[in-house]
């Protein structure tokens, strides 16, 4: 079982950050239990 996590930002200014935990099993990645987190530039 491995926990990734992921960031990236639109083209608009929003930070979108992603996690997930993925296990492989009999040759198959299961992603489970994902959350998206989005913060919002202030100005």
């Amino acid at each position: 079982m491995k926990h990734y996590m992921t960031k990236y930002k639109t083209d608009d200014g929003k930070l979108i950050v992603v996690s997930w935990l993925q296990i492989n099993l009999f040759g198959r990645s299961y992603c489970f239990s994902k959350k998206e987190l989005v913060i919002q530039k202030n100005n």
